[in-house]
């Protein structure tokens, strides 16, 4: 039987992967050559069952004096997943963008854009 969060994320790292091949969730590896993204839940809930809404934070880092290429990632994950319909046997996922932010780092030459979608989803099969 398939794991519902599994199949989740199978589907946000085949979308995160459009821009990216560097993506990972939760932590990235120790030796990630950037640039590179991460995503991680950071909220559930069930007040409409059937239907679960996810939000997913989505960091994308890069070492540069530049922003274009963070900005570009977060661009191309925008139109990737923006208001996109992604079902597949297991979820029913409709991603909606909540929110974009620049975030400042102590070391100048990181950059870090944050994307936050809402996932409004219905599973089957699991």
């Amino acid at each position: 039987m398939a794991n519902k969060s599994e199949e989740l994320r199978k589907v946000i790292t085949r979308l995160l992967k459009l821009s990216c091949t560097r993506t990972y969730y939760s932590e990235a590896k120790d030796n990630a050559k950037y640039p590179y993204q991460v995503f991680i839940f950071d909220s559930q809930t069930r007040e409409q069952y059937p239907r679960e809404d996810d939000i997913i934070i989505i960091d994308i880092w890069d070492k540069s004096n530049s922003w274009t290429e963070v900005e570009r990632l977060a661009d191309e994950i925008e139109a990737n997943m923006n208001m996109k319909n992604e079902p597949n046997s297991f979820v029913l996922p409709t991603f909606f963008m909540i929110d974009r932010k620049n975030l400042k780092d102590p070391d100048k030459n990181l950059k870090h854009v944050l994307l936050k979608f809402l996932i409004q989803n219905y599973y089957i099969g699991v």
